[in-house]
């Protein structure tokens, strides 16, 4: 039977900035849940969160995908930071009801 590998992300666009440090303005200190702060500070190419409703898996979800943004260095030719990620629900009105209005209570458009 041959060994499961574990995927890492090798790329060299990893930064060693503590994450609770990236966002100023924002508490997003989840250093008081052992799952989720795993979950933030680990550079796994593919990873999964699970916990029961309530737990704050779309919150860290939603943190972790700007944290990434945040990180990523600036493009050389024009300083924008292109990046590009997926945020999957069973439903399109699942995903307005819970995920999108997460996002908008956590990163408001007009401030």
């Amino acid at each position: 039977m041959a060994r499961a590998t574990r995927a890492t992300d090798r790329s060299r666009r990893r930064t060693k900035q503590p994450t609770t440090e990236v966002l100023n303005g924002l508490n997003l200190d989840f250093s008081e849940s052992p799952t989720v702060w795993d979950f933030l500070n680990d550079n796994s190419f593919v990873r999964g969160l699970l916990g029961p409703v309530g737990s704050g898996k779309t919150y860290a979800s939603l943190a972790e995908v700007m944290l990434r943004a945040v990180k990523q260095p600036p493009s050389p030719v024009d300083n924008v930071r292109y990046t590009r990620f997926a945020v999957i629900r069973n439903s399109y009105p699942e995903l307005r009801t819970t995920t999108i209005k997460t996002w908008q209570e956590i990163f408001p458009e007009n401030t």
